[in-house]
């Protein structure tokens, strides 16, 4: 009981790790398929 009270969170943290990651990585594609003045930093 111990043990899977333990190994939960890091298996439900890396779950989450990874799927950061995944919208990190399609908000990426996203704006290196924007045109250049829509680039954020230069929209403000």
């Amino acid at each position: 009981m111990l043990l899977r009270f333990e190994v939960q969170p890091v298996v439900v943290g890396r779950a989450l790790v990874y799927q950061m990651l995944h919208v990190a990585d399609i908000h990426k594609a996203i704006h290196t398929k924007a045109p250049p003045y829509r680039m954020p930093g230069s929209a403000s």
